[in-house]
């Protein structure tokens, strides 16, 4: 694993995403029915990246049916619905949902989503060189690096997953967000939204405490959600 992790790091896999809106470079308003066609850079299948996302983890912040993908996301602090699907070329999606908010925004969220602008063929390359690691190129063909773009909900997982199993970790987040969250409903389904730091930080050690977090987790939370409430800490900030 060490010498995968060095490959990554060769190609900068750890870096953050820059110039996500050069695939959108027309101002729409975005309104329910909005359609976009979003191509790869290059190596891409979206099979592959949905396995990734239906691994029987009970998942609350998107869902699958068939090849279909639903996922409620905020554009410019707007909540939408996106209904996604694809091939080995490109993804569609369809805005089932949403208020006002920008066409732009949509499809950068996605970009950055399913790591649509980074040319995987350097990586490819790197794998065949390494006898144990060949094999992921063939078995795992066209598999983006899906990551969370929301940095808030991305801290917060790090915090949740601590010292825990998957599928328990899955579960504490469903809790989490299905008691702080807002969901939009769509033919008879709920989608939810990962909650904002302003709700977050109003919560209870006790409360999360009675949903299995450990005291530590439940402060670290309400605390990481207090300083984005407050302004003090950002992606704007980290990225500084």
């Amino acid at each position: 694993m060490r010498d995968l992790y060095n490959i990554y790091r060769q190609l900068n896999f750890y870096d953050h995403q820059k110039d996500l809106y050069r695939h959108t470079a027309y101002f729409y308003r975005m309104n329910p029915g909005t359609r976009l066609s979003l191509p790869a850079n290059g190596i891409f299948n979206f099979e592959e990246c949905l396995w990734f996302l239906n691994r029987d983890y009970d998942d609350c912040m998107h869902s699958i049916d068939s090849n279909t993908l639903h996922k409620a996301t905020r554009i410019d602090e707007k909540p939408c619905l996106l209904s996604i699907t694809g091939d080995d070329k490109q993804i569609q999606a369809i805005v089932l949902q949403g208020e006002t908010g920008h066409r732009e925004g949509a499809a950068a969220f996605i970009r950055q989503w399913f790591d649509l602008d980074r040319d995987l063929t350097p990586f490819y390359t790197l794998l065949q060189t390494h006898k144990k690691l060949a094999y992921m190129a063939d078995s795992f063909y066209g598999l983006r690096r899906i990551g969370i773009p929301d940095i808030f909900e991305a801290l917060c997982w790090s915090i949740i997953g601590q010292q825990i199993n998957l599928s328990f970790a899955y579960r504490m987040k469903r809790r989490l967000t299905e008691r702080y969250g807002t969901h939009l409903s769509y033919e008879g389904k709920q989608h939810w939204l990962f909650p904002q730091p302003a709700v977050l930080a109003g919560a209870d050690v006790d409360e999360l405490r009675a949903m299995q977090f450990s005291q530590k987790k439940a402060e670290y939370l309400i605390g990481l959600a207090q300083l984005f409430a407050s302004g003090k800490l950002s992606r704007a900030i980290l990225e500084s």
